[in-house]
């Protein structure tokens, strides 16, 4: 059923990329299944934009966390939490004041209490678990999530965060049983899995690993996440390019629209030097996306790779006017002057 959603959400957004509830269902289901990367993906044209919304906020926090950025993920919980002062959102709004004061302690009672005022959801607590493992604060991290685990006993992501704690706690035991239980859940919670597959390498286990994401992947071909999870671990296993290739393909089959699987087929064509292959897919990348920073600076370095220095020129002036406000562009064009 997400899949289907997301498939019709989708053409939503390609024929009304700016439909912000299109966009805001289609980053909650990707959250919902595990596809953190892909939820991130999907927000980042709303992070361009100023955002208000409480709910939007919280869900960017909730990305942000899914993705193992506790800075941002606290950055937009705070957010959240001064665009509703009603409730529990109104003692969260009074830590992120004390927290902006330096009261760091008083912060997180208000948070607390905002946790305990709301029995059901789990932002306020998140948000404490984002902030305690910031400050590497373990213990108080675990303390917060213990009770968001008692108010959603059956949410994955939960136990997926548990799993990230155990391993900052260096307990794989302990992470491993948690991704295991997100899973259990969730059978196609990717986060836990592609957490599990890593576990899995670092224990020098690497196929239990890359069958753990196979199995995702061949279930749900039109999964993209999982396509591109896979692929990242059969690169990370040294597999042979053309089986990283196939994969990235059938990523791409999957969402011909979406810009990240044709980004990291130009990386891979790169990677093996097919300099024409990787401007080919770069180009078709920057027609179907002509104003997305990372298309200009894919098809700019995929230009410079094939030789094609004032095409590449030519494609990082349009990158800097994309954005105006950032160096790198300016860097980069600097470097391609020189």
């Amino acid at each position: 059923e997400q899949v289907q959603a997301q498939i019709h959400l989708g053409k939503v957004l390609a024929r009304a990329p700016g439909q912000t509830m299109a966009r805001t269902m289609l980053v909650a289901s990707h959250l919902a299944l595990g596809e953190s990367q892909r939820a991130l993906e999907v927000l980042q044209p709303m992070l361009d934009q100023p955002m208000s919304d409480p709910r939007l906020l919280g869900i960017a926090g909730q990305v942000f966390l899914a993705n193992g950025d506790y800075e941002k993920a606290e950055a937009y919980f705070e957010r959240s939490a001064k665009a509703a002062p009603e409730d529990a959102r109104a003692r969260m709004q009074v830590g992120v004041a004390k927290m902006a004061a330096g009261d760091v302690e008083g912060a997180f009672d208000e948070l607390e209490t905002a946790s305990d005022m709301d029995d059901k959801g789990i932002r306020a607590d998140l948000a404490l678990v984002a902030g305690h493992m910031r400050r590497g604060e373990l213990e108080q991290a675990a303390k917060a999530l213990t009770e968001a685990e008692r108010k959603q006993p059956d949410n994955p992501l939960v136990y997926n965060v548990r799993g990230g704690l155990m391993l900052a706690k260096k307990d794989p035991a302990g992470a491993r049983a948690a991704f295991e239980k997100a899973l259990s859940l969730k059978a196609d919670y990717l986060a836990a899995a592609v957490n599990l597959a890593r576990m899995d390498i670092a224990d020098k286990r690497p196929d239990a690993g890359l069958a753990r994401l196979k199995a995702i992947a061949d279930r749900d071909p039109k999964n993209t996440e999982a396509q591109l999870a896979y692929a990242q671990l059969q690169l990370a296993t040294k597999a042979e390019p053309a089986a990283v290739l196939a994969t990235l393909e059938r990523a791409e089959k999957a969402a011909p629209s979406a810009l990240v699987p044709k980004l990291a087929i130009v990386q891979h064509h790169l990677r093996t030097r097919d300099t024409k292959a990787a401007l080919a897919v770069a180009q078709q990348a920057v027609a179907a996306h002509p104003n997305d920073p990372r298309a200009l600076e894919t098809v700019a370095r995929a230009q410079l790779a094939a030789g094609d220095t004032q095409q590449a020129i030519a494609s990082l002036n349009k990158l800097v006017t994309v954005m105006p406000r950032s160096s790198a562009p300016l860097v980069m064009l600097s470097d391609v002057y020189r």
